[in-house]
């Protein structure tokens, strides 16, 4: 379920259901919620299980430790209202306590601020907060990473890493956004970005806003008591009272028309947790709107590190942006963003959206998107994607970035969603063994539509492979000795055409006696070591071991097939200047 649209409702419908048909004399049951909604929480609660001999807590500030442990102890069913700033707390109680038994039911709703990680995650861990069994309310995929995701489960934005299976539950109620929206659920919720930072100028900017959005309840997260008190005043004088600004505990309203984001370092989870709030639909509310000053860098990161905990296409939008900003080097115009973004920031301003979206991309993106943006930007200039270890793009050493992922490839440590991605722009991890199966392919091609075996070194295929130029490198490694026999025995059925100062041993034969066999591959590798010198050498080299072996002066019984291997390799070993 999208934020604002029903979570605590469905979360209580579980917990009623659960209460109805359990057989067991007394239950124990959490109920994980943001502490925006544990006011409506405690009075649906309150409601539904008036008649009911069931303990109700709801785990606010001033609840200690002790209390909660002893409310766990009791042999009553109890329910307890927990509130996500308060899991940590409630997890060190359930430790202290050494209850051996463990949870009935833990219940989360608006469950995707799990992602956040830290202590928000820890009912989420059964070696620390142990359940029979959980339920999760999202619109997010719970189900390990969403394609493309830029955070998994239980990790900081910021640190985009992916993550095996996860950790949560198969019993998982979603609802799309779309499908809330038209059902009155909630509503859309936008950016809305100011360019004033000063207090004055500020109310201004928000009443301009009262008057042509609508907006008429402003909540400032996080807590600013003060700038609330300032700006309350100056708002209830230039808007007749009609509009009002709340911070803190003073506020237990069930829809908030806009979230104001304050203070120098504002916190991206205290703000997702407002957005049940935000988006709960109201009569004659259209929008929700998020409200960051232009100029200040955090709250543009923090609001978009909100968006992305509750919006997997902003996540998955912001990724694309990563990419892209890679490919062109500099930031994004506008029209060239995605519409997924764009659709969120609401009109007007648009430079000031500009920058807010690419502070965004500061804070989420993966620099593996951007690099991989350069190497796309490679491909397009080059129409390859194997970029060399000097090869540089927009002054990035990207050659040695690329020959990074393939070291990071041969150890296992490259994930495969990252493999996937470069294998389809066309990356060689490992270059040698794939340009080789390249170079063999075309060669067959070349082979079986030419009706020729000879390739011109100049010769490049349909596909942009430089055929003639593998084929010289493939003669050139097979005379340093460097061209393996099973590539030999590849090429030779690919008919490759050997020149007979080229020729591998492998196309030597050798006599079928063991014996006379060493003795000829005992020359064969004396020939070799020796084919480098002149012409003019080579010939006295091999006269002088055909007098060697010849049978009226060698005493070996094997001086016939000496002979006739020398016979065999001639024109091979004197061929060439």
């Amino acid at each position: 379920m999208p934020s604002g649209a029903g979570d605590v409702q469905v979360g209580l419908e579980t917990v009623r259901s659960f209460v109805d048909t359990t057989d067991l004399p007394h239950f124990r049951i959490v109920v994980a919620i943001p502490s925006s909604l544990a006011s409506a929480a405690q009075k649906l609660y309150a409601e539904t299980f008036a008649e009911d001999s069931i303990t109700l807590m709801t785990l606010g500030t001033g609840v200690s430790k002790h209390q909660i442990a002893s409310a766990l102890k009791q042999n009553s069913s109890t329910i307890l209202l927990c509130p996500y700033s308060m899991m940590l707390k409630f997890g060190l109680a359930f430790i202290e306590s050494k209850i051996k038994t463990p949870m009935d039911l833990i219940i989360f709703a608006t469950a995707h601020i799990l992602r956040a990680g830290g202590f928000h995650s820890l009912g989420a861990r059964d070696d620390i907060l142990p359940a029979n069994r959980r339920v999760f309310i999202s619109a997010r995929h719970m189900f390990g990473m969403a394609p493309g995701a830029l955070l998994a489960p239980g990790q900081e934005p910021g640190f985009p890493e992916e993550a095996p299976q996860s950790k949560f539950g198969p019993e998982v109620y979603r609802l799309a956004h779309d499908d809330a929206e038209r059902k009155e659920m909630t509503v859309p919720i936008r950016l809305q970005i100011i360019e004033s930072t000063k207090v004055s100028d500020v109310a201004k900017e928000l009443v301009d806003l009262h008057v042509k959005l609508g907006i008429n309840s402003i909540y400032i997260a996080p807590e600013q008591p003060r700038l609330a008190a300032a700006l309350s005043e100056l708002l209830s004088e230039l808007t007749d009272g009609r509009c009002k600004v709340t911070t803190g505990a003073n506020n237990s309203e069930a829809s908030i028309d806009a979230l104001l984001v304050s203070g120098s370092q504002p916190s991206y989870v205290e703000l997702a947790q407002e957005f049940p709030r935000l988006a709960k639909w109201q009569p004659e509310k259209s929008n929700g709107f998020i409200i960051a000053a232009g100029a200040a860098k955090n709250h543009a990161a923090a609001a978009w590190m909100a968006f992305a905990i509750e919006d997997s296409r902003a996540e998955e939008a912001l990724q694309r942006t990563s990419v892209e900003f890679g490919r062109v080097d500099r930031r994004l115009k506008w029209n060239e963003l995605p519409y997924e973004l764009r659709s969120l920031v609401n009109r007007g301003a648009r430079r000031q959206a500009e920058i807010a979206i690419a502070r965004g991309v500061e804070a989420l993106g993966d620099p593996w998107d951007i690099w991989l943006g350069r190497l796309l930007a490679y491909q397009d200039r080059h129409k390859n994607a194997n970029a060399r270890f000097l090869a540089t793009q927009f002054g990035h050493e990207l050659g040695a970035w690329l020959q990074s992922q393939r070291q990071q490839w041969e150890r296992g440590t490259l994930k495969e969603r990252k493999v996937a991605r470069l294998k389809g722009l066309g990356v060689m991890l490992d270059p040698d063994v794939e340009m080789f199966a390249k170079g063999l392919s075309e060669l067959r091609m070349y082979v079986s539509q030419q009706r020729k075996r000879v390739v011109p070194w100049n010769y490049v295929s349909d596909s942009s492979f430089r055929l003639g130029e593998w084929v010289v490198e493939q003669r050139t490694l097979q005379r340093r000795g460097k061209l393996s026999l099973q590539r030999q025995q590849l090429l030779r059925e690919a008919f490759f055409l050997w020149q007979p100062a080229e020729a591998p041993s492998s196309m030597f034969e050798h006599p079928e006696d063991p014996e006379a066999a060493d003795v000829t591959h005992a020359i064969e590798d004396e020939l070799r070591s020796l084919r480098w010198q002149t012409i003019t050498q080579r010939r006295a080299i091999f006269r002088a071991m055909v007098l060697r072996h010849h049978p009226d002066i060698s005493e070996s019984k094997y001086a016939n097939d000496a002979i006739r291997f020398l016979s065999d390799v001639k024109d091979w070993f004197l061929a060439g200047h």
